[in-house]
C-alpha cells in the first residue's frame, strides 16, 4: 500500500488506507492559514482539491501537504509495511512481541494523524515538550495538577470500573444514576465532603479554570474537533463538570468552553484491559504529563522522571509511547469504535505518570 513517488529521495506519496502521517509544523494544529484549514479539512474527512506545492521537489518546510485523490505527501519515508494480524483478544505479551518486530507502529514524538482503511481520521497524537511552552501555560497546567491531587479530599478511587486492573481512577463531575427515577449525580463521598463542606463549596473557581485549561487545549488540537464535541456533549442537557450544585430550571452546559459532564484522572502504576468507551460522545480526548505523587506538582527534573507507559491501539496497528512524556502528550481518538488499553508506568518513589480523560453521560 506505500507508494513511493518522483524523483526526491525525501518525499513520498502514499495511499491514506490504514496509516498515520507526521505533522511536521512549526505552530499549532489549530494555528491561522494553511495548517487551519488542513485540520479542519482532515476533521470533516475532506480532501483539498489540488496539491498545496509541488511534489517533484524536496521538501523544506516538512510540512504535511494534502493532495487531489486522498493522498498524503510527508518529508520521511513510511516505514515497511505492516503484514502480521492483530486480534482484539491478543494478551499483552503477544502485543509486545509484534511491537519487538516492528509490526505495531510507535508513536513517541510530534504531531500525527492516524487513519483508519476507510480514509476516516481516527485519531490525532501531540507531544507538546514543556520547552515549547509558555512559563504561563506549563503554570497553568501545574496549578490544574495541584487541583486536581487536592480533588480526592472528597472522593474515593473507583474501583468499579471493569477495564481497570491496577493503579488509581479517580473522577469529579456528573454521572447517570443506576436508582430509577433519577437521571444523574454528582461524583465523591458523602463522608468526605460533610467534613469539609466549606471547601467543597468553594471550589467553583478552580474548576473553571480546569474546563478552561482542557477547553482551550482541545481547540488547540483542532477548532472543528472542539465544536463538534462541544455539539454533541450540550445536546444531552447535562451539567459541566465545574458545576458543584445543579437546578433543573437553571440553563446548564452553555458555557462557551464547557465540553464534557465528567473527567477522569489516573495515577500509580494505571494499567487496564483492552475496551471500547461506553459514554455518551464518539471521540476520547486524553492528556498525560508527569508528577510529584504526593503534591501533583509537574515534574520538570529529568532524574527524577518514571519510565516506561504505554497506550496501545492493537487492532489499528500502533502505540504511544508516554514515557517520552517530556511535557504534555495529548491524544483524541474514536473511542467507541477503537479498541485500546494502557501498559503502566514505572513510577520512581517521587513521581508518577498522570493521565487524563474527559467523559459524557446522557441521561
Amino acid at each position: 500500500m506505500w507508494a513511493p513517488t518522483g524523483k526526491s529521495k525525501d518525499v513520498c506519496q502514499i495511499e491514506v488506507l490504514g496509516h498515520w502521517a507526521p505533522f511536521w509544523t512549526q505552530n499549532s494544529l489549530a494555528s491561522n492559514g494553511r495548517n487551519q484549514y488542513l485540520i479542519s479539512c482532515l476533521l470533516q474527512h475532506k480532501v483539498i482539491p489540488q496539491p498545496l506545492g509541488n511534489s517533484g521537489t524536496s521538501q523544506k518546510t516538512n510540512e504535511v501537504r494534502i493532495a487531489s485523490k486522498n493522498r498524503l505527501f510527508f518529508s520521511s519515508r513510511p516505514t515497511a509495511q505492516i503484514s502480521m494480524p492483530v486480534s482484539a483478544n491478543m494478551t499483552a505479551s503477544e502485543i509486545w512481541r509484534l511491537v519487538d518486530v516492528n509490526q505495531i507502529k510507535r508513536i513517541h514524538f510530534g504531531r500525527m494523524a492516524i487513519f483508519s482503511s476507510t480514509r476516516l481520521l481516527i485519531a490525532l497524537v501531540e507531544f507538546r515538550p514543556f520547552t515549547t511552552m509558555s512559563e504561563v501555560k506549563v503554570n497553568q497546567w501545574d496549578e490544574l495538577s495541584q487541583f486536581l491531587f487536592r480533588k480526592r479530599r472528597f472522593t474515593d478511587s473507583i474501583a468499579t470500573n471493569g477495564a481497570l486492573l491496577e493503579g488509581f481512577m479517580f473522577a469529579i463531575g456528573w454521572r447517570k444514576c443506576s436508582k430509577k427515577n433519577e437521571q444523574f449525580g454528582l461524583y465523591g463521598s458523602l463522608g468526605k465532603i460533610e467534613n469539609a463542606k466549606d471547601a467543597w463549596q468553594n471550589q467553583g473557581a478552580n474548576l473553571s479554570l480546569v474546563g478552561c485549561i482542557l477547553g482551550q487545549s482541545l481547540q488547540y488540537v483542532g477548532d472543528n474537533l472542539f465544536e463538534k464535541i462541544q455539539n454533541c456533549y450540550k445536546s444531552l442537557g447535562v451539567p459541566s463538570f465545574d458545576q458543584v450544585n445543579y437546578e433543573a430550571d437553571i440553563p446548564t452546559n452553555q458555557g462557551a468552553l464547557e465540553f464534557a459532564s465528567a473527567l477522569t484522572f489516573t495515577m500509580n502504576v494505571f494499567k487496564n484491559a483492552p475496551h471500547f468507551d461506553k459514554d455518551a460522545l464518539l471521540y476520547a480526548l486524553g492528556w498525560w504529563f508527569q508528577a510529584d505523587k504526593q503534591t501533583g506538582q509537574i515534574q520538570r527534573d529529568a532524574s527524577k522522571r518514571c519510565k516506561g507507559g504505554e497506550l496501545f491501539f492493537p487492532n489499528e496497528h500502533f502505540w504511544i509511547d508516554l514515557s517520552k512524556c517530556y511535557g504534555l502528550i495529548q491524544v483524541m481518538w474514536a473511542s467507541s469504535t477503537l479498541v485500546h488499553y494502557t501498559d503502566p508506568a514505572q513510577d520512581n518513589k517521587s513521581t508518577t505518570l498522570v493521565g487524563i480523560s474527559r467523559n459524557a453521560q446522557g441521561g
